[in-house]
């Protein structure tokens, strides 16, 4: 199973949306959700968030197999990065890296958003329409 991952922000919108899209080996999807955040954060924070998401669905629905992509390549580089920081993002680091730790996670990577480009509608569906669905 692969679960991408996106998240949506407008400045000044103070709302923020998360995209999650679980799709298996053949391309069908078993799973998709938009998640609306009624705060803006910032695009990185929603990104990590994102990704959090997508290991607890994961895990919560009990995938044997799994992996996650996004396309926000400075959010897996802190991920990857096991330095010790003062990043306003540390405490959603450690529990997304303490979430890779199960068995069934069998990892991380970069995607070009054409790549992720469910996930990221589904982002954007939760940050226009200001509502969450699955």
């Amino acid at each position: 199973m692969k679960l991408n991952v996106d998240a949506g922000v407008k400045d000044g919108g103070r709302v923020s949306g998360l995209g999650c899209v679980v799709r298996d080996h053949g391309g069908r999807v078993h799973y998709a959700s938009a998640t609306v955040i009624i705060r803006e954060l910032a695009p990185l924070q929603l990104e990590l968030q994102a990704i959090l998401l997508g290991l607890q669905v994961g895990i919560q629905r009990k995938f044997h197999r799994f992996s996650i992509e996004s396309d926000c390549l400075r959010a897996i580089q802190l991920i990857q990065k096991k330095e010790e920081g003062c990043h306003d993002v540390d405490c959603l680091l450690d529990q997304i890296r303490t979430l890779l730790l199960y068995d069934s996670v069998d990892g991380i990577s970069f995607v070009l958003r054409e790549a992720n480009r469910v996930a990221h509608v589904l982002a954007n569906y939760a940050l226009i329409n200001k509502a969450s669905a699955m």
